[in-house]
């Protein structure tokens, strides 16, 4: 059997030589990367960066589209247009990994840290572009825990990315990303989210705590994974 090796961002490595039956599910041998002594060429397209990037954001349900294009509007915010993303999310120890298919757009891997609380709040994560062939490899290894459709409206404000989603039987919401970089702190990302809050009229009943990922898992729980 193939061993596969998936290096996550934060130096954890999965190998199907560890791969376990227990209980007529698959259970997967996390070590630190650090211990490993391979070659980098031992990880071929499915090594992720080891630097990981940070944002601070916001998610809220949106009520009115049409006065949300107004604020984006007002703001001056460039309307970037319309991606149709697909996020399969799957079975990992901590955090969330998931792979986003974009149409128009590319293909990436993204592993995520992000606390479940309301308000703005700042999320750590790495992604790397792969090939769209990576999905059933990925399926198989670590089994899918959900799957995620919409489309996506995507405005640009500074460093900030606004997002006016349709998910697929989720509904309506409104998200805030302001990207952080050497120019652009947490101090300076949590103004401007202030700012948006402000501009869009989000009242904080409607501010979310959990990612689309567990909204979705409330409605279709994960099947069992394994035979």
């Amino acid at each position: 059997m193939p061993r596969l090796r998936l290096l996550s961002p934060y130096g954890w490595i999965a190998q199907r030589g560890s791969l376990k039956r227990e209980r007529d599910n698959y259970a997967i041998e996390f070590r630190p990367a650090s211990r490993l002594k391979l070659p980098p060429s031992s990880f071929s397209r499915f090594q992720l960066p080891n630097s990981s990037m940070r944002n601070i954001e916001l998610k809220a349900r949106l009520h009115d589209r049409a006065r949300a294009e107004a604020a984006c509007a007002a703001l001056e915010a460039a309307h970037q247009g319309d991606i149709h993303q697909i996020d399969t999310y799957f079975r990992v120890p901590e955090g969330r990994l998931k792979l986003r298919e974009a149409t128009p757009g590319r293909t990436e891997l993204v592993f995520y840290h992000r606390p479940d609380v309301a308000g703005p709040k700042g999320c750590e994560y790495t992604l790397e572009t792969v090939q769209p062939s990576i999905k059933p490899l990925l399926s198989d290894a670590l089994g899918v825990l959900a799957i995620v459709d919409k489309l996506r409206t995507l405005y640009l404000w500074h460093n900030v990315r606004i997002h006016l989603d349709c998910v697929k039987d989720l509904g309506d919401f409104l998200e805030f990303e302001a990207v952080l970089s050497a120019e652009f702190d947490d101090a300076d990302g949590f103004r401007k989210l202030e700012r948006l809050i402000a501009e869009f009229h989000l009242a904080p009943e409607d501010h979310l705590e959990t990612s689309y990922l567990e909204m979705t898992l409330k409605q279709r729980p994960p099947r069992p994974f394994g035979p």
